[in-house]
């Protein structure tokens, strides 16, 4: 996938971008994004593995059954970036 694919598969989903952009200021568990954000536990748990999958996010504890902790990217950090330029700079979290 290249980046303009990465890109446009944050963007085209409204869940995908605010939990990146929340994860850009700091690393975080599924229940606090869920928490902070008002997305259900199990809509924030697919949303992260389909950015890790595309490696625009990283699990630092995978090894736990319980609280683990996610972080951003470099990557994912040039894609937020780029969406935040092509939007004029209207990324928000909430």
């Amino acid at each position: 996938m290249n980046d303009w694919d990465l890109i446009s598969f944050v963007k085209s989903s409204d869940k995908r971008l605010r939990i990146l952009s929340m994860l850009k200021n700091s690393v975080s568990t599924p229940s606090d994004i869920s928490s902070k954000l008002g997305i259900p536990i199990s809509h924030v748990s697919s949303t992260l593995s389909e950015l890790i999958e595309h490696k625009i996010v990283i699990c630092l504890t995978p090894e736990r059954r319980k609280t683990k902790l996610y972080q951003i990217t470099e990557k994912g950090i040039k894609v937020l970036s780029k969406i935040d330029e092509i939007s004029g700079g209207s990324i928000s979290e909430e």
